[in-house]
């Protein structure tokens, strides 16, 4: 496959074609657990069935300590991406339009609310002290 080698424009597919080079995988011997194989079946798709430029969607899981967000880092907090998708963008032909047109959600304050509570309640304690000290070597 030619093209860029920096995952832009090609997406998935370049992205997967270097994690498939990596020889420093979790599915790798040099894994601290070689028999976790949860990234062996994404690493094993076969990259012709990966549409050019698709993009896999991150996970929501903390997502309330990533902020900024938008691909731009226009928007500082949650409850403003949710007030921003509630309320829709304009069709790319109104004056001043910057994205893609896409319907809004007309939620009610308190289901913009509820949303961000979900939104926060999918953020995880860090995992202890002990855990991410570095191993005493011997």
């Amino acid at each position: 496959m030619g093209g860029p080698k920096n995952c832009l424009p090609w997406g998935q597919r370049d992205g997967l074609q270097k994690l498939k080079a990596n020889g420093f995988r979790r599915d790798s011997m040099w894994s601290d657990d070689p028999q976790d194989m949860t990234s062996a079946s994404f690493v094993s798709a076969d990259l012709a069935t990966i549409p050019l430029g698709a993009y896999r969607t991150p996970s929501l899981r903390d997502v309330a300590l990533t902020a900024p967000y938008m691909h731009d880092g226009s928007i500082a907090t949650l409850a403003d991406v949710v007030w921003h998708y509630s309320q829709g963008v304009a069709a790319p032909n109104t004056p001043g339009a910057q994205a893609a047109p896409f319907k809004p959600l007309y939620l009610t304050a308190d289901e913009q609310a509820a949303l961000v509570a979900f939104l926060e309640a999918l953020t995880c304690d860090p995992p202890p002290a002990a855990v991410l000290a570095p191993p005493m070597l011997p």
